[in-house]
Formats: C-alpha cells, structure tokens, sequence
C-alpha cells in the first residue's frame, strides 16, 4: 500500500478493504429495519444511547463542515503516528476505513 503522505511510512500491518452495497442494501431495508440499524450506530457513539437522535447526529457532523480534506489527511497522520506503533508493540491489527 502507498502512504498517502511521503514523510509517514507505510504501516507494517495488512490492510483489508472490503467493499458493501450499502445504498442498494438500504434501499431493500424497510422503516422499521432503517430505525433499528439507526440506532444500533447511534448508540455505539460515546454516549450515543441516551443523548443522540438522527437530527443531533447532523448538528454534530456538521461541526466539521470547515474541516478540509487536507487537514483531515494531516490529523490522521498524526493520529495513526502515535497509535501505530503502540497497536503493533502489543500484537493489535488495526484496519481503517477508505473513505
């Protein structure tokens, strides 16, 4: 795998893609199977049980509007320099999403 920034090396563990038909999967899902999965996500964010609902979600996500593609590279860099390193010392296997 390419690094998406020449001063970061490519990390030593596999990395794993794999691809779902999520707009054709939501489109087959009904009401009801949209709301469980809803908040199933919601309530795997910090906190997200009691304190989130789909138009809070929004107002949280667009916190982040003004945050550039590049400062996002940048922040995760940065991020994945200190976590890589610990995650490979102790055997961790991490994977990160494409997009």
């Amino acid at each position: 795998m390419t690094p998406m920034c020449s001063s970061v090396p490519a990390p030593r563990a596999t990395i794993r893609l794999s691809f779902w038909p999520l707009r054709t999967k939501l489109e087959a899902m009904s009401e009801s199977a949209i709301a469980t999965l809803e908040t199933n996500i919601i309530a795997g964010l910090p906190g997200g049980e009691d304190s989130y609902d789909r138009e809070g979600i929004r107002r949280r996500i667009a916190e982040f509007d003004d945050v550039s593609a590049d400062d996002m590279r940048s922040n995760s860099v940065e991020f994945l320099k200190e976590v890589v390193p610990v995650a490979e010392e102790e055997g961790v296997r991490l994977g990160i999403h494409p997009r």
